[in-house]
């Protein structure tokens, strides 16, 4: 199984007030971060994005920058021209720009998952315990495997102007992933300046 990596560059960050993907941290932007972090453990790099207003890093320029399939619906947008470049056995690992403790140990057991599971999945999602929400297990679709498979659901919900992610995922085939409250520090993304630390 081929991974093909993409990585959500083309979000407007209104909460943030800046691009996400170019806020350092540890002497690295996050976009660099996020590229160093998967560009071991996967097949190929594509930025996903249209119309990016702001200029990347150099050394991201080697990097190709996929446009959406559709522009302006979101993550669904990138996810969809992804996958419409896999092969029927290569997987689609849907990455957001703003996981600045994203690590390739996670990426390797998403991996190892699909591969034990053979075909018999969509989609394979990490899930965390949300300790502010009672526990309640919480989904990290911006930081999960597809399979092409998925393609039919996410273009019905595309002609249905349902443009959100966990919504197709209610259509799929998903092994949830746990992760423990320490590995849930993998996927804590930064939103607003508040959630910056250094």
């Amino acid at each position: 199984m081929h991974i093909h990596a993409g990585i959500l560059i083309g979000g407007r960050s209104q909460r943030m007030g800046r691009p996400k993907a170019l806020i350092e941290y540890d002497g690295a932007t996050l976009i660099e971060r996020t590229i160093a972090t998967v560009r071991l453990v996967v097949n190929s790099v594509a930025l996903l994005g249209t119309e990016i207003d702001y200029a990347l890093p150099d050394s991201c320029n080697s990097i190709p920058i996929l446009p959406d399939a559709i522009t302006n619906i979101g993550p669904l947008g990138g996810l969809l021209s992804l996958l419409e470049r896999c092969e029927p056995d290569d997987a689609a690992l849907l990455l957001a720009c703003d996981m600045p403790f994203l690590s390739s140990e996670l990426i390797n057991r998403l991996r190892d998952c699909g591969r034990a599971q053979s075909t018999h999945w969509d989609a394979i999602v990490p899930v965390t315990s949300d300790a502010t929400n009672n526990d309640e297990p919480k989904s990290h679709p911006c930081c999960a495997l597809y399979r092409p498979s998925c393609i039919p659901a996410i273009k019905q919900a595309i002609d249905a102007k349902k443009f959100g992610l966990m919504r197709v995922l209610q259509q799929l085939r998903v092994i949830d992933l746990s992760l423990t409250l320490t590995e849930a520090r993998w996927v804590t993304n930064w939103n607003t300046p508040a959630d910056i630390s250094e």
